[in-house]
């Protein structure tokens, strides 16, 4: 015998996931382990992370916590990093998107609300990403790591995120805000898993040598190997 259902229930039920107010911000993060997260993060951000199911083909599972953050298990057979962020961002409910990696710290969540909450005809937002050396050398680069949900980014290894600000008369703005990294900051067998990583990405997605930006970077992590090894 089947259980009766309680259609009003039901309804209402729908009705009020509708009527759930859509979150600010999705902050998306990749990783292997998601212990390996330094940061904390305020209660008014959408948390979601995609974490490597070592599987042989791509998929992805969903498991969502009572405050709407979400934990994406992704298998893949041949990794990507634009495929797999896109991936896991794919599921953000925020107005916006923020793109953040375990090696990583953003402390200027404050200033961050307030530019969000006054500036919502803006499509995408750069921040200065400090990364420190093992020499403690600090070497900042703009990187456009908040924008619109519902971009995506392209290319195996070196990803960027796909907007054409032009062609849709939208704009971006520069911020003052800044993310450390330190992804760099460790011994020369760490970094040199991560450019032996990175050529291997390359080689294996040869169709990124038709773009200049990514000739460029192939030659770079040859060089870096070449200071390394």
């Amino acid at each position: 015998m089947s259980a009766k259902i309680d259609v009003w229930k039901t309804l209402k039920d729908r009705e009020k996931q509708r009527l759930k107010p859509e979150p600010l911000l999705s902050v998306c993060i990749i990783t292997q382990d998601p212990n390996e997260i330094i940061m904390n993060f305020p209660d008014w951000v959408q948390l979601v992370i995609g974490v490597n199911g070592k599987s042989d083909s791509y998929h992805s599972k969903v498991d969502v916590s009572e405050n709407g953050s979400k934990l994406i298990t992704i298998g893949w057979d041949k990794f990507s990093f634009a495929k797999v962020r896109n991936m896991t961002c794919q599921h953000a409910d925020g107005l916006y998107t923020m793109q953040l990696d375990t090696d990583e710290d953003f402390r200027h969540w404050d200033e961050l609300k307030q530019l969000l909450e006054n500036n919502q005809d803006i499509e995408a937002f750069t921040v200065s990403v400090i990364s420190m050396t093992q020499d403690y050398e600090l070497i900042n680069t703009r990187s456009n790591r908040i924008f619109k949900t519902g971009y995506k980014y392209w290319g195996a290894v070196h990803e960027t995120i796909d907007i054409d600000l032009d062609k849709h008369n939208k704009k971006a703005v520069n911020t003052a805000l800044r993310i450390n990294h330190y992804g760099y900051f460790t011994d020369n067998e760490g970094i040199l898993n991560k450019l032996r990583r990175n050529l291997k990405l390359f080689e294996d997605n040869y169709e990124l040598f038709q773009y200049e930006y990514y000739r460029k970077k192939y030659v770079e992590t040859i060089n870096k190997l070449k200071e390394f090894e």
